[in-house]
């Protein structure tokens, strides 16, 4: 407290007020008032807030000091020490009805005025802490979003905060000194669950909300129980949003089953569609070509060197047709084929790959460098398609160079272990990147190389199978590099 304590002085004998006056002066205090009459304290007390208030019990007027006291006291917290000569058990009883901080009988010492004064004060700082810690409690337990129940020893009923009035339907004050269970009727739904428990709580009007409780004791320092606290959560709100959810869920998972449904049997019409295509497509392919044949064995003399030209380009033509017929089948059945995961050495699949085309292309213009230990997780049999597509594009655009060269390696791609081929072949350019890995795109004339337009939809779907990336770098005439990454 910074300066002196102001001292208000109750008083109506004159002589009395004086010598006070004098000694609380001597004793280095202010006397803010020296006053003779309740009604004088009282209007005092209003006007000048003093930090201690000495109060004579018998005084001149209507108001006693006890009676002014008990109005001062109701309307502040400012401490009130009798002085009085009387201590009588009448008088004693309807002073402490008015929560004084001291009771001092006359006469007394300068040393005893201190102390009590001193008392007052310290112990009225004390009473304003507490206040203020409980008027931030309050504020607290009305601010927070669950409920609060507090009990005594014997589980009467000490606090309900507004959420808890409003889940139970008690207001605080019907509530007070009533045991809990008249107030909290819990009907439990499922066994505790880290110390939370969800249930059902019936409120005062008989209706029912869902709530989780939580209980603790209430102990001292010593470890004695005062009491208890609940804590109740309102899961009204929850529960609708775990409800919607188990909604949505099933109506995903319905859909899920019907969409599954519908894509199965759209696989199964598109397999039988294939297959009947290829059969009616293939049977009079085989016609064309075996009549073409027997006209170049039999009749080649009577055709000319101009129609013995046109009947070996309907040959040719066929047996592109049968290539394309295989290619779009091997492309349907890349996304019905079922994924048989492991460990697969590329490496070594390139080696096979590579001797097959030595084999099947013979060329000796051709450097290969494969690199020994790239090994990565996917299907052996579908990455071996992969790399007989994709090194048979590098032996196929590569065949115009001097001296071909073809590479086989391992890269990261975004994050993921792969394997890259390049080649230094007739490349491709950037503007026409994004139609690579479309069904039937070229980029090069069918005389100029080969193919379908189906092999890199084939690797690219594979790939896409494996939870994998794929892209190509390249430039025209500056060959290309395909670099594949898997999970």
């Amino acid at each position: 407290m910074g300066g002196k304590a102001r001292i208000m002085l109750v008083e109506d004998e004159r002589i009395v007020a004086m010598d006070l006056q004098a000694t609380l002066v001597e004793l280095d205090y202010e006397v803010a008032a020296a006053v003779t009459t309740g009604e004088a304290a009282i209007e005092n007390a209003r006007a000048l807030r003093p930090n201690v208030i000495l109060m004579d019990i018998r005084l001149a007027g209507v108001l006693d000091g006890v009676e002014a006291a008990t109005q001062i006291h109701a309307e502040s917290n400012i401490p009130i020490i009798f002085l009085t000569s009387h201590s009588d058990q009448e008088t004693l009883r309807r002073a402490k009805g008015s929560d004084p901080y001291g009771y001092l009988l006359k006469p007394f010492k300068g040393s005893d005025l201190r102390c009590a004064i001193e008392i007052a004060l310290h112990k009225s700082e004390i009473d304003l802490r507490l206040r203020a810690r409980e008027q931030w409690l309050a504020t607290t337990l009305r601010s927070i979003s669950e409920g609060v129940v507090a009990t005594d020893v014997h589980e009467h009923v000490t606090l309900l905060n507004p959420v808890a009035e409003a889940l139970t339907g008690w207001n605080q004050q019907d509530a007070l000194g009533r045991r809990i269970e008249e107030i909290l009727r819990i009907i439990e739904q499922q066994p505790r669950e880290h110390s939370l428990s969800q249930s059902m709580l019936v409120a005062k009007d008989g209706s029912q909300h869902p709530a989780a409780s939580s209980s603790a004791p209430i102990v001292d320092d010593a470890g004695m129980v005062l009491g208890g606290v609940t804590i109740l959560h309102d899961l009204t709100e929850q529960r609708a949003a775990e409800s919607k959810i188990r909604e949505l869920n099933d109506e995903l998972e319905r859909r899920v089953i019907e969409r599954t449904r519908e894509l199965e049997l759209a696989n199964k019409e598109l397999e039988a569609f294939s297959f009947s295509v290829a059969h009616d497509l293939r049977a009079p392919l085989r016609g064309i070509d075996g009549f073409s044949q027997m006209l170049i064995e039999d009749h080649a003399a009577n055709l000319g060197p101009e129609g013995l030209d046109h009947l070996q380009r309907v040959v040719h033509a066929t047996k592109r047709m049968n290539e394309l017929i295989d290619d779009l089948l091997s492309l349907s059945r890349i996304g019905r084929s079922e994924l048989r995961l492991g460990e697969v050495d590329i490496s070594k699949l390139a080696h096979q790959t590579i001797e097959q085309l030595r084999v099947q292309h013979p060329r000796a213009d051709v450097t290969v460098s494969v690199m020994d230990g790239i090994r990565v997780r996917g299907d052996s049999r579908l990455l071996h398609i992969v790399l007989e597509n994709l090194l048979g594009n590098a032996w196929k655009f590569s065949a115009m160079r001097a001296t071909a060269t073809i590479e086989v390696g391992r890269s990261d791609v975004e994050g993921t272990g792969g394997f890259f081929v390049r080649d230094n072949g007739a490349g491709f350019a950037r503007a026409t990147a994004h139609k690579l890995f479309g069904a039937f795109q070229r980029f090069h004339s069918h005389e100029a190389f080969t193919g379908t337009g189906i092999g890199l939809a084939i690797v690219h779907r594979i790939v896409m199978r494996h939870g994998g990336t794929i892209r190509a770098e390249s430039a025209v005439d500056a060959g290309a590099t395909f670099f594949i990454g898997l999970p």
